[in-house]
């Protein structure tokens, strides 16, 4: 009898190692579960649940203010996202094509902003920093005249309405950082100019000439500038005019080369260059833009995408 109980003591002291290895396997395979959760993003750093996005996004550059812009239709969401919660990241490539800007006096002058005395042919690296609530935008007499922040938005989500024709503005509730995306919205950005009427026009802003024509005020200034009236027009493609005190626009042809900072010196930045940056112009049809959103409190992006430019 006592050798059939030393069997047993032998058979029990044998089990102690097996369900010690079982006991490390598993909480071995529930570390590696919980590892496996943050990096794949399973599990949020401070239980911040990031949303998704989805868009179409479009970008144009005809060589005038009428049919180019900056546009983004929101096709899916996880949940309504609000913008004070999003930074737009914009950035490109292109080379130089343009470095002049054409006078008061229809005379072409060198430099167009941060483009300013660089050579033809030029590699230059653009875009641009969006941030809720931070103004990047300032024009007179104009969607913006005051400040703004770019991209607009309109539609599902945003309250108000978009403006008529470009002597008036859009409401703040249409600025980037007052509004909601949600499946319909569309946010929008615009070289000045650009009018939503019936009457819109290629450059600067519709007048009535003395036989009650509509022609183009040879003093506006903007993005592919008409001037002069019909039929002995001339539209600037691909440039901006400067408006000798016309309050529409000012071309700027400092050293700043951020849209704040173009603003802070003085400078005026349309609609587009806020969105795109300084020296936008030089992009054409086949050149990539890539645009991303990064939802702030996350960190993360949760929209990017490389979106090639048509004319």
């Amino acid at each position: 009898m006592m050798k059939k109980l030393f069997k047993f003591q032998e058979s029990d002291c044998a089990v102690s190692p097996v369900v010690g290895v079982m006991l490390m396997l598993v909480v071995t395979i529930i570390i590696a579960a919980v590892v496996s959760g943050f990096a794949g993003g399973l599990i949020d750093s401070g239980s911040q649940k990031t949303p998704t996005l989805s868009m179409d996004v479009s970008i144009k550059n005809s060589g005038t203010c009428h049919g180019s812009g900056f546009y983004a239709l929101v096709t899916g969401v996880s949940e309504p996202i609000n913008t004070s919660d999003l930074k737009l990241i914009t950035s490109w490539t292109t080379t130089v094509k343009k470095n002049t800007y054409i006078t008061s006096s229809n005379g072409e002058a060198t430099g167009v902003g941060c483009i300013l005395g660089l050579n033809i042919g030029t590699v230059y690296h653009g875009g641009a920093e969006v941030l809720p609530g931070v103004s990047n935008t300032m024009t007179k007499l104009t969607y913006t005249d005051g400040g703004g922040v770019a991209p607009f938005g309109s539609g599902t989500g945003v309250e108000g309405t978009v403006p008529a024709n470009k002597h008036a503005n859009y409401e703040e509730t249409a600025y980037f950082g007052n509004y909601i995306l949600d499946i319909g919205t569309v946010m929008a950005a615009e070289p000045i100019g650009e009018c939503h009427n019936t009457y819109s026009m290629v450059g600067g802003y519709h007048v009535r000439n003395n036989m009650g024509d509509i022609a183009i005020s040879p003093k506006a200034g903007g993005y592919g500038q008409t001037t002069g009236f019909p039929p002995s027009s001339t539209t600037f493609l691909y440039q901006y005019k400067d408006d000798n005190n016309a309050f529409v626009y000012k071309v700027y042809t400092g050293e700043e080369t951020t849209p704040a900072g173009i603003i802070a010196d003085g400078g005026q930045v349309d609609n587009i260059q806020a969105v795109l940056g300084c020296g936008w112009e030089n992009l054409r049809s086949g050149d990539t833009v890539n645009v991303k959103i990064v939802y702030i409190p996350s960190g993360k992006t949760i929209f990017n995408k490389d979106v090639v430019v048509s004319a």
